[in-house]
């Protein structure tokens, strides 16, 4: 069943789709930044100066906007998910939401 749900196309009225494709993008570019960085904490240091100083490296490199990427779209969803609990209800209960979360 869980992977029934898992691998479903489905989608729910107001999800937003494209917040999918950029978690998605964010979190393979997040593993693969890591996997080369741990990869070459284990390799000769002159090997990693060379290897950097090419060119299709340098999206391996800066692969830092990615972990920006996920305090955005949390940003995004924890605004979002208040902006509707005010228009619902009228007012903001900080402990409620502090223990919903």
């Amino acid at each position: 069943r869980s992977v029934e749900a898992l691998l479903s196309t489905t989608t729910k009225e107001g999800q937003i789709l494209c917040m999918n494709g950029i978690r998605v993008m964010s979190i393979n570019w997040v593993v693969l930044g890591h996997v080369y960085y741990i990869g070459l904490g284990a390799a000769d240091y002159t090997d990693y100066v060379s290897m950097w100083r090419k060119y299709p490296m340098a999206l391996i490199y800066n692969a830092l906007p990615a972990v920006d990427t996920f305090f955005f779209i949390s940003g995004f969803l924890v605004s979002l998910l208040l902006s509707k609990d005010l228009a619902r209800r009228g007012k903001f209960n900080a402990v409620g939401y502090y223990l919903q979360r």
